[in-house]
């Protein structure tokens, strides 16, 4: 199993803090709103859509300016193999391009835990790997060539022209002209 606990929209009242703790285990936190984090000995001041993934025993504390409704897991060490694997970030903030999928995925974890349904492990661990390789790909989509998304898009529509014409002699100035 990759986590011991999930929590879905997990509200901290506005001018409240968590002090520097230490854990056993990995934590991954996201915050949708600003927030002031201590995270080994450093302390960041977030935009909105944060996340942290820590790693065990490193201090890390949290101040609260507004209500703020946070979602977290703690998981086994079992799951180093699979941050590795993505390049999941770690003892850093950092912002994904995209965070829509951590609430979903996140409430599913938390209703699989409070039921008690066969395979329940399973279906946890495969949320798990399903919420490290979107995050992966949200932390590194600038990844592909430097290039936007909106750029990425064009690129494909012109690669599929190229494919579903290739009798027709593309010039470099054609697909210029279509990408602009």
């Amino acid at each position: 199993m990759l986590i011991r606990m999930a929590q879905h929209e997990w509200l901290q009242k506005a001018d409240t803090s968590i002090a520097g703790f230490v854990s056993e285990y990995y934590n991954f936190f996201y915050f949708p709103t600003p927030i002031e984090i201590h995270l080994d000995g450093k302390v960041t001041v977030t935009r909105p859509n944060a996340c942290v993934f820590s790693a065990p025993k490193v201090a890390r504390g949290f101040h609260f300016p507004v209500d703020t409704k946070m979602h977290w897991i703690h998981a086994y060490k079992e799951i180093e193999p699979f941050l590795e694997k993505y390049d999941i970030p770690l003892n850093c903030v950092f912002y994904p391009e995209s965070t829509g999928f951590i609430s979903e995925l996140f409430q599913k974890m938390m209703q699989e835990r409070l039921l008690d349904d066969a395979h329940k492990d399973e279906m946890l661990d495969s949320y798990t790997v399903e919420f490290l390789v979107k995050l992966s790909r949200a932390t590194h989509s600038d990844r592909v060539c430097g290039v936007s998304k909106a750029d990425q898009k064009k690129m494909r529509s012109i690669r599929w022209s190229l494919m579903e014409h290739p009798e027709k002699n593309w010039t470099i100035a054609e697909m210029a002209q279509r990408l602009s």
